[in-house]
């Protein structure tokens, strides 16, 4: 069995000495920083009755330092349905990608009901391996076509973009 050798005055400062680690090893561990954190946030009620998605109204741009680096995206809305029986989609999309792996988005409200009204927060983490400025924007559709309203009434909606340090 290996024993260990605890350096006192090493413990209680919290110091490691250099040669315990190397800076190999100090490198790797201090990957998953955040590097910068972006926000747009829009009031302006945006209204579809296409079947297509459309800008609503929230969008943003970032510039990843390098193409390891993941982006963190959060996005919050108010999203309307004003017929019974319809669906409201919503997706992010990377320039012209949408960022959904499905027709259904990544947000939906299917209402049962005449104007329903929901609070709608995505959360993705992605990996555009890019160094360039890349633009987030939210896109709203209706599933079967009715009227979809995002940011209804004038409800605060907003896109967070953040820059993590890549890491494995």
């Amino acid at each position: 069995m290996a024993l260990s050798k605890i350096d006192a005055v090493n413990f209680l400062n919290g110091t490691i000495p250099s040669g315990n680690i190397s800076t190999a090893s100090l490198a790797a561990a201090a990957t998953g920083k955040v590097l910068q954190v972006v926000q747009a946030t829009t009031t302006t009620e945006v209204a579809s009755t296409t079947a297509t998605y459309i800008d609503a109204g929230l969008s943003q741009s970032i510039t990843p330092s390098s193409t390891s680096n993941k982006i963190m995206i959060f996005c919050s809305y108010v999203l309307r349905e004003d017929d019974s029986g319809g669906n409201a989609i919503t997706s992010i999309f990377r320039g012209a990608t949408d960022l959904a792996v499905n027709d259904y988005g990544l947000g939906r409200l299917r209402s049962s009901a005449t104007d329903n009204y929901v609070r709608q927060t995505i959360t993705l983490l992605d990996e555009p391996s890019a160094s360039t400025e890349i633009t987030y924007t939210l896109k709203l559709k209706g599933f079967t076509v009715t009227n979809q309203r995002i940011h209804a009434n004038s409800s605060k909606g907003s896109l967070v973009l953040m820059e993590i340090e890549g890491w494995l």
